[in-house]
């Protein structure tokens, strides 16, 4: 797994594969698809990030979303990335996979779901999922 902002997302474009791409899945929305990649429901109610700024306060950025997704919740600020996985079969019932996850800030509020508060935390949930599923420790 890699996470995240656009330097991340520069790495994971540069790759080279040594194997052929079986499988492509990325998030159907850039910036707004995140909880649809992870096949995640929405929390019932979204709560911004701590230091929001409003009209009279500029937040200090120590928490996000700031920008678009403070504005649009469930939305990443993040522009013109998302999240991808690219699979390989190597054998009989044998995969590799490498997938990118987008994320903006080291304290992120976009991704908030019924049981996790922080996108960090929504992240972490899908990563066990997926190892999980793929019976991987």
């Amino acid at each position: 797994f890699f996470l995240g902002d656009s330097q991340i997302n520069f790495l994971f474009n540069f790759l080279t594969y040594p194997y052929n791409i079986t499988r492509h899945r990325e998030a159907k929305e850039k910036r707004c698809g995140v909880l649809d990649y992870y096949n995640f429901s929405k929390a019932d109610m979204w709560n911004p990030p701590s230091n929001a700024r409003n009209e009279t306060h500029v937040g200090n950025q120590t928490q996000g979303p700031y920008d678009f997704g403070l504005k649009n919740p469930f939305c990443m600020d993040l522009l013109g990335w998302k999240n991808e996985m690219l699979e390989s079969s190597i054998g009989y019932n044998k995969t590799r996979f490498v997938e990118k996850l987008c994320l903006d800030y080291a304290s992120d509020v976009e991704q908030q779901t019924p049981t996790t508060r922080t996108s960090q935390e929504t992240m972490i949930l899908y990563i066990t999922n997926q190892l999980e599923l793929r019976n991987l420790p």
